[in-house]
């Protein structure tokens, strides 16, 4: 398989991306970069998102269906659409502080989100953003980086103690996001992205390349090893057709896994890649019986405003099995004994 570049005016660094549909999707990023794909990651225009707020790194956006969606970033900064992207509206009246960033953003419903940040910061939605409520975590002093939901109830955020201690945090919560619990398994480094594919399979990706995952639910989590990489990995992806993991790291470093646990690096760029998503579940097993391929669907995004699609490329055929040899003659008969 091939990773193709896509064309982008922005030259910011990209910290997520978004499909909202079979071609149209979303990608932020540093200063205020805000940009629109209708053709399925082959080219990114600019959307005036937010006028007046060149300072805004946006971090993360999320979609819940093909309409409603949030973007959170620096100083408590939070966006919302209702009309798939058309126009975005602030949400930051009683949020906006100079001293946190907003990492993760998780859209649950069309009227219920859950942003995640530094300084162990929760805030929860129920009325589509006009009224966000700070929540607790119950465990201080901790940086949280990254949220994802499965359903209206059952939600995982990961992230990093900064009070003394550098280990990393699993939290899981079933009530929505009002309470939380801490999960088994404390890595000695800050995470930084968490997927699942359902209630009970989940990755965590962090720094110095650790890879958890869980197949009961977060009750427990494994490290893989031996690592794929040492570098930081930052953001994870399961595809839901071929039930196959990819996670990016430093330096353009894409590890790939089958079963979770064991990882395969490749390089596919000088660049950092931040984000992964897909278009869809768009991964199939196409071409003919003697060029089979995985055509996924998946985009990269990062440094300098760099895109990576990764598209189906047939792989060689196997060569032609020789040629029978062409039948003998019978052997002569032997003389009789003398």
């Amino acid at each position: 398989p091939k990773w193709f570049a896509s064309s982008s005016e922005a030259g910011a660094t990209i910290f997520s991306t978004v499909t909202v549909s079979d071609s149209v999707g979303f990608a932020v990023g540093r200063s205020n970069t805000f940009l629109r794909s209708e053709d399925r990651g082959v080219s990114w225009a600019p959307v005036a998102a937010c006028e007046g707020c060149l300072r805004i790194d946006w971090r993360h956006v999320h979609f819940h269906g093909e309409q409603t969606g949030w973007c959170v970033g620096s100083f408590g900064h939070i966006l919302h659409t209702a009309d798939g992207g058309a126009t975005w509206t602030r949400q930051t009246k009683d949020l906006n502080d100079n001293n946190f960033v907003l990492h993760g953003v998780a859209a649950i419903s069309s009227t219920k989100a859950i942003a995640v940040g530094t300084g162990n910061r929760v805030f929860i939605t129920e009325d589509a953003g006009s009224v966000w409520l700070p929540k607790s975590t119950g465990f201080g002093g901790m940086d949280l980086r990254s949220v994802f939901f499965v359903s209206e109830t059952q939600g995982w955020v990961v992230g990093k103690s900064n009070g003394g201690s550098s280990l990393g945090a699993v939290l899981h919560t079933s009530d929505g996001g009002r309470s939380w619990n801490r999960q088994t398994y404390s890595p000695a480094v800050g995470m930084r992205k968490v997927a699942f594919s359902g209630p009970l399979r989940g990755i965590a990706v962090g720094e110095e390349g650790v890879i958890l995952h869980t197949r009961n639910g977060g009750q427990s989590w494994r490290a893989s090893n031996p690592k794929c990489t040492l570098g930081t990995l930052h953001d994870v992806l399961i595809d839901e057709s071929s039930l196959h993991v990819f996670a990016v790291a430093d330096n353009g470093v894409l590890c790939r896994s089958e079963d979770d646990v064991t990882w395969a690096p490749s390089k596919i760029s000088v660049q950092t890649m931040y984000s992964l998503s897909e278009w869809g579940a768009s991964s199939s097993l196409v071409g003919s019986t003697d060029e089979p391929c995985w055509q996924y669907g998946i985009i990269a995004a990062g440094e300098f405003g760099s895109f990576l699609n990764f598209r189906c490329h047939p792989m060689s055929p196997p060569p032609p099995s020789p040629p029978f040899p062409p039948p003998q003659p019978p052997s002569p008969p032997s003389p009789p004994p003398i």
